[in-house]
């Protein structure tokens, strides 16, 4: 619908996934709305890095290359190599620390699914810590006792803008960047320790 730019109120261009913290870019004006969310609709002029903590030894920086099918009706996605409405998601991962039991990693995501990057570490066997959708319960369960993690780590940490034209091209090669809480700091201490 068209709105008068008097009667714009601000709002999230973008979303992330509920008990995912960090960054949320909010347009101002009606024009900055419309090319915020195609940039973020087409992922062409951003670069977004996730920080994820994941179970197990996570050995060697990697590229997740698999479509993804969501389930509209039950609020889940999957991997899919067949069902005619998958879509091609493509997610790369770097390690950040390795603690033996679980892998802090950087997540940059190329294409923009729902719940990419959750489904994407859980296909290859490891799922964000606390992730309850996702994840293993007993694990989970485990993780929860010895760190309090109570849902899934996964942080909104970084949007870099590479915008070269429109109205938003003066946020080329701007990067904005969330630090973690207080309370995720401390997990990571907790676990550094042990």
């Amino acid at each position: 619908p068209n709105v008068r730019s008097d009667e714009f109120l601000p709002c999230p261009a973008h979303r992330i996934d509920r008990n995912t913290s960090g960054l949320i870019i909010f347009g101002k004006s009606v024009e900055a709305m419309q090319e915020l969310t195609e940039i973020f609709k087409t992922h062409s002029e951003i670069e977004k890095t996730y920080l994820a903590l994941c179970v197990g030894d996570i050995k060697k920086d990697g590229t997740i290359d698999v479509p993804l099918y969501k389930d509209d009706d039950k609020g889940f996605v999957s991997v899919s190599f067949t069902n005619p409405k998958r879509k091609s998601a493509l997610t790369e991962y770097k390690i950040v620390k390795n603690y033996g039991m679980l892998t802090l990693c950087d997540v940059k995501i190329i294409t923009g699914r729902t719940h990419q990057i959750r489904v994407h570490m859980a296909h290859i066997g490891h799922p964000l810590a606390g992730d309850g959708k996702y994840g293993d319960y007993d694990t989970n369960h485990e993780i929860e006792k010895r760190y309090g993690i109570d849902e899934q780590f996964l942080h909104a940490k970084e949007i870099k803008f590479k915008i070269t034209k429109g109205k938003l091209k003066y946020l080329n090669n701007i990067k904005l960047v969330a630090e973690l809480s207080q309370k995720d700091k401390a997990i990571l201490e907790k676990i550094e320790k042990e």
